[in-house]
């Protein structure tokens, strides 16, 4: 069988999972009697530790909280199946390309750059790139559908990228609205700029240009520097953390769950994640009586590694 290119992991605590299927009606094939229940799950959690990490090895795998409300696992489930499309430009050449190299060398981006992927495909003799070669009508322009084939074409076949930054194309509003159409939906437009620089709203024709069309939906996001932390926290990519803190009792599993539930945090619970490290770890000898803290730290970075781009965690 083929290794999957990528695993979306469900993880939801066992009590809400439970709580939920107690809920389903008798009636359905998913019912669970609730004097099964509990060994139900407790199976599956003991199963599902090893089929992850053994996943991990050859898949992307993305970790989705499942404790939230369906819109959040909904917007969350998006987020992590649909490719993220930056659009680069800006006067500020310079600025341009420092922004492109960490990106594609230190955030796991591809660069599409159209022009140059259009004379590939015309020196390759593709059916594609034939169509590029074929002059088109006088004052008339290459048809948009052809670039956006050529990057669908690439986009869809890197399983190992799910973030491109693309330049050249698309040049207007018309052509980012067909590639939005035919394709998929862009996350924005990165304009590389200097103090003062008043960029154009419009390309010199009738249609309306990038700027514009981005800035109305406000997606248009400009740089005067580059700082890595300002930048992902301008483009919601920045993972934030919070801690929940408290003496015994004073309800901090209950404030956490609130948080989880109501505001699209990820539940990072250390006391489970310690119980399963010494029952994994301890092998056929039983749990570890106490666990390593390096052992714990290299979990933690594995886990929080694995979450989506923007994700919120609460520990």
């Amino acid at each position: 069988f083929k290794v999957p290119e990528g695993v979306i992991y469900l993880e939801c605590e066992r009590d809400i999972c439970q709580e939920r299927i107690m809920e389903i009606d008798p009636k359905s094939i998913h019912y669970i009697k609730s004097t099964e229940l509990s060994q139900k799950c407790h199976q599956f959690y003991n199963k599902i530790t090893p089929i992850l990490e053994h996943l991990k090895k050859s898949s992307k795998v993305v970790t989705v909280n499942g404790n939230q409300g369906k819109n959040h696992v909904v917007k969350d489930f998006i987020a992590a199946t649909q490719p993220q499309i930056l659009c680069l430009g800006g006067p500020n050449s310079e600025l341009r390309s420092t922004i492109l190299n960490d990106l594609t060398q230190n955030q796991g981006y591809f660069y599409l750059n159209i022009p140059e992927l259009v004379k590939l495909e015309s020196e390759r003799q593709t059916k594609l790139g034939i169509e590029f070669s074929e002059k088109p009508h006088p004052g008339q322009d290459v048809p948009s559908r052809l670039y956006i084939n050529l990057a669908r074409k690439v986009i869809f076949s890197l399983h190992n990228y799910s973030k491109f930054v693309v330049n050249g194309f698309p040049l207007n509003s018309e052509h980012a609205e067909d590639f939005e159409r035919h394709c998929c939906n862009f996350k924005g437009f990165v304009a590389a700029s200097s103090p003062g620089d008043d960029l154009e709203l419009d390309d010199g024709s009738q249609k309306v240009g990038l700027a514009h069309f981005f800035a109305n939906r406000g997606q248009l996001f400009k740089f005067n520097a580059y700082d890595v932390e300002e930048f992902q926290e301008t483009m919601g990519e920045k993972k934030s953390y919070s801690v929940v803190i408290g003496g015994q009792g004073a309800g901090k599993t209950t404030v956490s769950k609130y948080i989880t539930d109501f505001f699209g945090f990820t539940l990072v619970d250390i006391p489970n994640i310690i119980e399963v490290l010494k029952t994994r770890l301890g092998g056929e000898e039983g749990p570890l009586e106490e666990l390593p803290f390096p052992e714990l730290v290299k979990e933690l970075k594995v886990m929080l590694e694995s979450q989506a781009a923007g994700s919120k965690l609460i520990f």
